[in-house]
């Protein structure tokens, strides 16, 4: 950061006119914004409003994240510029106002930057900041390189053109009407007339455009326009403006500057009105004339910069000689000075803006960024957390668009976190809360990339919790795309086995919250194992595939088991077989819990549960295939197909047999205990499954008898399975109304038996 030397002007930035021409941002491409806001004007960007303050925050170090958050918001306002400007007919209507919202934020990212930087290294001011408090000349500074551009009058070389003219044609000595009849510049004030209208016209903007230089610190410039317009003597006049002193130059010889008649020029500058007595007031550092034609929260401060600034450099750096000119009695300074402090400058400036513009909404929401730029400049910045997130929270209240509340709410986001970078605060519940809705904002812009580079600001457990909510809001996706979420993880150092696990919790938790209560047993319907699986099962069914992340300990898979077993358990009351087919499909390749099922090893409670649940839905999946083999048997007519037929059914029908004594031999087909914590789950499910399977297995046979020697015998050997006391299957039968159902078919098989043999009993 460039500052002026002592014999520049303090009041005002006069580089040379080669660096009045370079911009005060340096835009490093046009197209940073995306699709955010849909606008068909700006979709077409590279990238969008989100991603580039997440790479600014993620990339750049503390102290120089705000310099680039304004080169950020100065992007996109050139962007919106374009868009406004180059759009033709087809400006949408937030365009102007999303324009406004980036340059408040730029301007206010820009203060904080400036505010921030160290002050060594400023050798110029080595004599003069002894005088000039620097932290107000920075204000200043930062206040006139952000004024807004402007259109300059257009040059008219020739002095007061059509009035000349005019008095050509007319004869001055007998003229009544009310155009001046001289034509130096003091004419018009010393005969109370007027130009011709199209001076007249020209002077106010000639005057406006003088102001507006002046309103960025290009007192040069404004010299120019003087010149150029052929008024020479007003740049004269304008130069009146330099207090004198004596100051040394570079070789350290004083050298008397500044004007000698000061006094006098300022009180000369009393005596003109309208607008030309505004951009005199800059030059003598007033105020109340400035104030007439300020229309925005940074012209009201400016103004007020100004004076106090100027003030400092009167009473430090003024000097006269016995020599120097008095000043007249009807000349002298009839000025009303007030000496105002910064906090009362920003009363004022607050004052002026609520009489102009009173109940703009839209002024509300710049008021945000007011409050930031009035802190920073007030050295308080502890007093803006709790501000901005009232502020929010009015706007909440308010119907503004969506997509303006979006730009509040990242702005704060962003700022929030740099002040705390910076200072060092302590976490409030206001900055976790502000971070939290960004981060939901995230989400709902699909903007996952970034999440965890924002929630690592919230405590650890708390991170824990949002991300787990975000990968619980994921649904059904694929196996590549769960990595790259969990993967992230690491990056952030945050514990990869809680959020896997917090996540599984957080979907189970919610489902068993939204699932209807069970109905009675008699009125649930088994489904087919191959039919289709409702989303809402899916969802969760899916959720497993998280627990494949987890490092391969024990522990870990044990408790994964016992999330398995809940989902299995709730699927399996409903008669949900085709979920429970799916969960067994996906065990296929999870290693882990497939070694911990099935090794030699001393068996879990956990294990031997799963193993229940598995072995009562391979029944159904074994059964299901029996049935559609025997069913294709009558669309067979080829004798070597048949042969092939009979060779596959016969396979299938021994996985029917080996499925149901399987299932004979788990925790679940044992005599139950009553204090045993399985069993109210363990009687429902042997209710509803466990008398449709002794239904099946006898079907099958009974039906195959003369397929597969010995299955006659092994139906009417089940009456004694049901009868075994350490099954207690008859329980089932008896509760669901079905035992005189069963006694029926080992009835069917009796007869055939006896019929076939002639004995029932060998």
């Amino acid at each position: 950061m460039s500052y002026l030397s002592p014999h520049q002007n303090s009041l005002l930035n006069t580089p040379s006119r080669a660096s009045d021409t370079q911009t005060f941002y340096t835009p490093q491409k046009d197209g940073i914004y995306g699709t955010l806001y849909n606008s068909p004007l700006i979709a077409e960007q590279e990238t969008d409003v989100f991603s580039s303050f997440a790479e600014v925050f993620q990339n750049e170090t503390a102290s120089l994240t705000a310099e680039k958050y304004a080169e950020t918001c100065n992007n996109l306002y050139e962007t919106y510029t374009n868009a406004i400007y180059g759009g033709g007919s087809r400006i949408e209507e937030n365009l102007p106002r999303f324009r406004e919202l980036f340059e408040a934020e730029r301007n206010t990212w820009m203060i904080l930057y400036r505010m921030q930087l160290p002050l060594s290294g400023v050798d110029s001011f080595a004599r003069y900041g002894e005088y000039l408090d620097l932290r107000q000349h920075i204000v200043q500074r930062w206040l006139q390189e952000t004024a807004p551009p402007f259109a300059s009058v257009e040059t008219v070389p020739e002095y007061w053109p059509h009035t000349l003219k005019y008095l050509e044609r007319h004869d001055t000595k007998t003229s009544s009407d009310q155009i001046v009849t001289e034509l130096d510049p003091d004419a018009p004030h010393r005969q109370s007339r007027h130009l011709v209208q199209n001076d007249e016209q020209h002077e106010r903007e000639l005057n406006r455009s003088i102001f507006e230089y002046l309103r960025r610190g290009q007192i040069r410039k404004a010299y120019d326009i003087c010149i150029n317009n052929g008024q020479s003597w007003r740049a004269a006049s304008l130069a009146g403006w330099g207090v004198f002193c004596v100051f040394p130059d570079e070789d350290q010889v004083e050298q008397p500057r500044g004007n000698l008649a000061r006094n006098l020029w300022e009180a000369t500058c009393y005596q003109i009105d309208s607008y030309e007595r505004a951009v005199y007031a800059v030059l003598c550092g007033d105020s109340k004339n400035i104030i007439p034609v300020c229309t925005t929260w940074e012209d009201f401060l400016w103004a007020y910069y100004i004076e106090l600034v100027n003030r400092k450099e009167k009473k430090h750096l003024r000097w006269f000689p016995s020599e120097a000119p008095a000043v007249e009695e009807e000349l002298q300074i009839k000025r009303e000075t007030v000496d105002l402090n910064i906090p009362q400058v920003f009363e004022r400036a607050e004052g002026h803006l609520e009489m102009r513009y009173p109940n703009s909404r839209n002024d509300i929401i710049h008021a945000i960024y007011h409050t930031v730029q009035k802190y920073t400049i007030l050295d308080q910045y502890g007093k803006i957390l709790p501000h901005i997130s009232a502020q929010i929270s009015q706007l909440q209240n308010l119907d503004i668009s969506e997509d303006l509340s979006v730009e509040i709410l990242r702005f704060a986001t962003h700022l929030l976190i740099y002040l705390c970078e910076i200072f060092f605060y302590t976490q409030r519940p206001e900055y976790d809360s502000i971070i939290e809705q960004y981060v939901d904002l995230l989400i709902a812009y699909k903007k996952h990339d970034y999440l965890l580079l924002y929630l690592k600001k919230l405590p650890n457990e708390r991170t824990i919790h949002l991300y787990a909510k975000f990968l619980k809001g994921l649904g059904i996706i694929s196996k590549e795309q769960r990595k790259k979420y969990i993967d992230k993880v690491d990056v952030f150092a945050l514990n990869r086995e809680n959020v896997i696990q917090t996540t599984v919790k957080m979907i189970f938790e919610e489902a068993i919250q939204k699932e209807p209560v069970s109905p009675p047993i008699s009125n649930v319907k088994l489904s087919s194992v191959n039919a289709k699986i409702d989303p809402f099962d899916e969802c969760q069914i899916s959720t497993l595939e998280w627990f494949s992340f987890l490092p391969m300990r024990k522990e870990l898979m044990l408790n994964a088991l016992i999330q398995l077993n809940d989902l299995s358990k709730r699927l399996l009351v409903s008669g949900k077989l085709n979920g429970m087919k799916k969960i067994i499909e996906f065990l296929v390749d999870f290693t882990t819990i497939n070694y911990l099922l099935y090794s030699s090893d001393g068996k879990e409670p956990a294990v031997y549960e799963f193993l229940s649940y598995e072995c009562i839905v391979k029944f159904f999946i074994n059964y299901e295939d029996w049935e559609a083999s025997w069913r294709r048997r009558s669309l067979i007519s080829e004798v070597s197909a048949i042969e092939d037929w009979k060779d596959d059914f016969h396979t299938k029908t021994l996985k029917v047999k080996d499925s149901f004594q399987n299932l004979l031999s788990t925790t679940i087909a044992q005599k139950l205990d009553e204090n045993d914590q399985l069993y109210h789950i363990y009687s429902r499910l042997r209710c509803i499954y466990f008398p449709e399977i002794i239904f099946l297995y006898h079907k099958v046979l009974f039906d195959t008898h003369r397929i597969v020697e010995g299955n006659l015998k092994e139906s009417l050997h089940l009456a004694d399975i049901v009868a075994f006391d350490d099954h207690q299957l008859y329980k089932e039968l008896k509760q669901t109304n079905k035992l005189a159902s069963f006694l029926k078919l080992i009835r069917k098989s009796s007869c055939e038996l006896l019929k076939i043999t002639g004995n029932v009993i060998e």
